[in-house]
C-alpha cells in the first residue's frame, strides 16, 4: 500500500478520536464516563434485553480486555447490572442498564444521534456503511499490533 495513504489514514483516525473527544466533552453527562465507556453504556442501553460481553465487542470495535474492564468498571459505579433474567450466568451474560446508567444513556444517545446526524449529512449510507466496515477492521488491526509490539517489547526485556 502507498505509504502516503497509509499515513493519510492515520491521520484521519488521530483527527477523528480528538474531534470526537472535543464534541464528547461538551457534552454535560461526559464528566461521569469516559467515551468508550459512554459508546458502550449507549449500546447497552440501546438493546433490547442487554447485551453480552462479545455482543458489545462486535458493535463497538473494542477489543475484549477494553470490554472486560469497562464492564467491571460500569458495573461498579452502577451504571449497569447483569440481567436477572438470564439463566445460564456463564454463558452469554448479559448487562442492562440500571436506572442510573438509563438516565444517562438516554441522554448520552440524545447527543450522539444529534452529532452523528449532523456529521453525516449528505453522505450516502452505503459510503457510510463501509466507512464503518473498514475503520473497525483498521482498529481491530491496529490493536492487534500493538498487542505484537507490546509482547516483542516484553520478550526484549527478559
Amino acid at each position: 500500500m502507498d505509504r502516503s495513504l497509509l499515513e493519510n489514514l492515520a491521520g484521519l483516525m488521530i483527527h477523528k478520536g480528538h474531534y470526537f473527544a472535543r464534541i464528547y466533552s461538551c457534552i454535560p453527562a461526559s464528566k461521569e464516563l469516559n467515551i468508550s465507556s459512554a459508546v458502550c453504556l449507549g449500546i447497552i442501553n440501546g438493546t433490547e434485553g442487554g447485551c453480552s460481553a462479545t455482543e458489545l465487542k462486535e458493535m463497538s470495535c473494542y477489543d475484549k480486555a477494553l470490554i472486560s474492564r469497562m464492564l467491571t468498571d460500569m458495573q461498579n459505579d452502577g451504571y449497569i447490572i447483569r440481567n436477572p433474567e438470564d439463566k445460564d450466568k456463564q454463558r452469554g451474560m448479559r448487562y442492562i442498564p440500571s436506572e442510573k446508567g438509563k438516565i444517562l444513556g438516554d441522554m448520552l444517545s440524545v447527543e450522539f444521534l444529534k452529532i452523528s446526524s449532523e456529521v453525516s449529512k449528505d453522505i450516502p449510507k452505503e459510503d457510510l456503511k463501509t466507512f464503518y466496515e473498514v475503520s473497525c477492521k483498521l482498529i481491530n488491526n491496529l490493536g492487534e499490533y500493538a498487542g505484537e509490539l507490546e509482547s516483542v517489547k516484553l520478550e526484549k526485556g527478559k
